[in-house]
């Protein structure tokens, strides 16, 4: 995701001023309103919101991959995949926090959002998108390629693609930490709030010249974005047909093996896996429409680059469309999982039981130990009531105190070590 013009991402490459003489004053004053007005409703409030459900979803799917049931490579892919989106949305509350005040007092702020912000940004979502290409291709050869699957279907493979994916966005995104540079806020391009130092984010067109943007520009969505939306796309409607097929000829099996002309054997791990198929090949599917819808606005966005739209309000609104759906794009990972996968609804419905009863164990503790606290308190009362003064109601007044008094020593004990018992058991 490259956010253009202004803290969410590359500024202007040149002045996007059109002298277009006094009489346009006025469309000028309406368009500029338009383009913050939909600044505001895109990047500081649908953004947030976004930002927010994408943060607690990928916290949950962090805690749900960790418990014992979701071991083997697969679950790896979806751990890093969480572990990505989670740090991108992260850092894009950097950029949102930014965009509400362009100027800093700090220069070692505006360094973070010249240098280090879009890159920081940029890079994890990058390695979602290429970790989703590796599950892709893992789910194809499971179904498609099964001969070759278990070659690729390792925890090392899974590793060097991991390390691969990372490597690779890393290389891509790397000259975006040239692109820009602090620059002291100085009119008529800025404007200091008060007569203190500012600094601002401004395109370094001497290190970085916008005749090497746009190839670069253009190379990079080519890269990180159309292809992996074509991979996607064919690679996933190819596991789906081989997927049908398949269910196709064991449904024909099984009924062979009903009339009794074929005997059919099926395997535990062949059925164990059978199963996981069915689950995981819905996901894939949500996974494959949601990235493209997602991502593919986006990609247009950044490749289309351009410092002089000739309708800025209309191009305004599209790229803030592209941008949130690219947020939202990390933020629907656990919600899909949750729709798509009964493992994960099962695992989550018992994390919350599991979790109701150690708060109504401890609720049933704290009750036993009021009690016992409480019948303490009563007693100690009962054996200093001999000494109160005339007037003053003592323990052995109380109707409790009579029954302590009617009692044997050895019933009392007997009753206090089977509270003491009860609490200890709860």
């Amino acid at each position: 995701m490259v956010l253009v013009e202004g803290p969410f991402g590359v500024p202007p490459l040149g002045s996007s001023a059109v002298a277009l003489g006094p009489a346009s004053d006025w469309e000028q004053e309406q368009e500029r309103e338009q383009v913050a007005r939909t600044q505001f409703i895109a990047y500081g409030v649908v953004a947030p919101i976004t930002v927010a459900v994408g943060i607690v979803g990928n916290l949950l799917t962090i805690a749900l991959l960790r418990q014992p049931q979701f071991r083997g490579v697969t679950f790896t892919y979806f751990l890093v995949l969480a572990l990505s989106d989670l740090l991108s949305l992260c850092m894009v509350v950097s950029m949102i926090v930014n965009y509400q005040q362009e100027e800093t007092r700090f220069f070692s702020t505006a360094v973070w959002y010249a240098h280090f912000a879009l890159f920081m940004i940029n890079v994890p979502m990058s390695v979602s998108v290429l970790v989703v290409v590796c599950i892709t291709v893992d789910r194809f050869y499971s179904v498609c390629r099964p001969t070759h699957f278990a070659a690729i279907h390792t925890e090392r493979c899974a590793r060097l693609a991991i390390a691969g994916s990372v490597a690779f966005a890393v290389l891509v995104w790397l000259p975006m930490c040239f692109l820009m540079h602090p620059v002291e806020c100085v009119e008529p391009s800025c404007s200091p709030p008060d007569n203190r130092t500012w600094w601002a984010v401004r395109f370094n067109s001497e290190l970085f010249p916008e005749d090497w943007y746009r190839p670069y520009a253009w190379v990079r969505q080519v890269l990180l974005s159309f292809i992996p939306i074509i991979l996607l796309v064919v690679l996933n409607a190819l596991t789906l047909r081989g997927f049908l097929r398949l269910r196709t000829r064991r449904n024909e099996m099984a009924r062979s093996s009903a009339s009794g002309s074929l005997q059919l054997t099926v395997s535990p791990n062949a059925e164990g896996r059978h199963r996981k198929e069915q689950h995981i090949i819905p996901l894939l599917v949500a996974v494959m429409i949601t990235f493209s819808a997602t991502m593919l606005p986006s990609g247009i966005v950044d490749a289309m680059h351009t410092d002089d739209p000739e309708d800025e309000a209309t191009y305004e609104v599209f790229r803030a469309v592209g941008n949130n759906l690219e947020i939202l794009s990390h933020a629907l990972n656990f919600y899909m999982y949750i729709l798509c996968s009964r493992t994960v609804r099962v695992a989550l419905k018992n994390i919350c039981r599991r979790r109701r009863q150690v708060s109504l164990a401890r609720a049933s503790v704290s009750r036993v130990l009021i009690a016992v606290q409480q019948l303490a308190k009563s007693h100690g009362r009962g054996k200093t009531s001999s000494t109160e003064p005339t007037g003053t109601v003592g323990f052995a007044d109380t109707e409790e105190g009579r029954r302590r008094e009617n009692e044997t020593p050895q019933a009392v004990a007997a009753e206090t070590a089977s509270e003491r018992n009860l609490a200890r058991t709860v």
